[in-house]
């Protein structure tokens, strides 16, 4: 969540943690501010390769989902969805069109 834009609104925010079992409220026109640490400050995450081209999936080719940044043997960045569902969909989407396509 964009926390400059969501939070302090007139409208409450909820957010349910799953794996704990509750759902945490944010009552309406809370001043929030994001966490801030010296060491290492926050960053948007930016996906784009120094022509400023969109780095695709390895995996399935996707270049609209969000990705994970993996570095395989050698020590090269691999970026793959953060998705694995929506990336097991996309691969076998590809595969059914590369069917069709040579039927």
């Amino acid at each position: 969540i964009d926390v400059v834009r969501g939070i302090g609104g007139v409208w409450a925010h909820l957010f349910g943690a799953g794996r704990e079992k509750k759902i945490y409220a944010v009552p309406p026109f809370t001043d929030a501010q994001p966490l801030c640490f010296e060491d290492i400050p926050f960053r948007v995450e930016d996906f784009n390769d120094v022509d400023g081209k969109r780095r695709p999936c390895h995996r399935c080719g996707s270049t609209t989902s969000f990705l994970d940044e993996f570095l395989d043997e050698q020590g090269n960045c691999l970026y793959q969805c953060s998705d694995s569902d929506y990336c097991n969909t996309m691969l076998m989407e590809a595969k059914e069109d590369n069917h069709a396509a040579n039927s």
